[in-house]
């Protein structure tokens, strides 16, 4: 399965994991920056101004909710977030949610998983849907 090629950004302290999901993007096409904390991170973003990317929420370093917040901070939050993590919590992905990142992953995934939330990931996001009202 041939996609589009993009340029993602994939950051996690398991070196394994990086591995599987480097090898499994790159012959899908894609061109993975691969990064095992948020210092690395940091520095691939800057670098190559990924068009998404997938984020371990247990990240070494500042963790997903020091990244995030510190790609707002520097504006450098232009492309669409993928949480993967263990054991999230409902409170865990809210707050990741409200920091920016599009959608999130269970670990653990399938290589299929991984491909078509990407796919999905990479899609526009849809347009904000104004909210009707009915009178009662």
């Amino acid at each position: 399965m041939k996609t589009t090629a993009s340029r993602i950004a994939v950051a996690d302290t398991d070196r394994t994991v990086l591995e599987l999901l480097q090898i499994r993007l790159e012959l899908s096409g894609h061109r993975v920056y691969v990064s095992r904390d948020s210092a690395e991170l940091m520095e691939a973003v800057k670098n190559a101004r990924p068009n998404a990317m997938i984020l371990d929420y247990n990240l070494q370093g500042a963790g997903a909710k020091g990244v995030m917040e510190e790609l707002r901070r520097k504006s450098l939050l232009t492309f669409p977030v993928l949480l993967m993590g263990r054991n999230l919590t409902p409170e865990n992905l809210q707050e990741i949610m409200q920091l920016g990142a599009r959608s999130c992953i269970v670990k653990p995934f399938s290589g299929q998983d991984i491909l078509e939330r990407v796919s999905w990931l990479m899609r526009p996001a849809p347009a904000a849907r104004p909210v009707h009202y009915l009178n009662v």
